[in-house]
């Protein structure tokens, strides 16, 4: 199971300064060892992967998109 994507690219979701987004999607510690196979990734690695997919896959396809934020510890 690939990992989701480190970044978001910045042509699919540019924001005006002058207006802030009205939503943002923040993404913490999603790395690859966290949704790596245990024993080195979490018990439920590829649920949590699949979601986090999916999340984003909808997030991205709104008419308005949130501002997706990732954030590695």
């Amino acid at each position: 199971m690939d990992p989701p994507p480190s970044s978001t690219p910045a042509s699919n979701h540019r924001h005006n300064a002058s207006e802030p987004p009205s939503r943002v999607l923040l993404l913490i510690d999603t790395q690859v060892a966290l949704l790596s196979e245990p024993p080195l990734g979490i018990p439920s690695s590829a649920t949590v992967s699949q979601n986090i997919l999916h999340v984003l896959k909808y997030a991205r396809a709104l008419s308005k998109p949130p501002l997706i934020i990732h954030v590695r510890n």
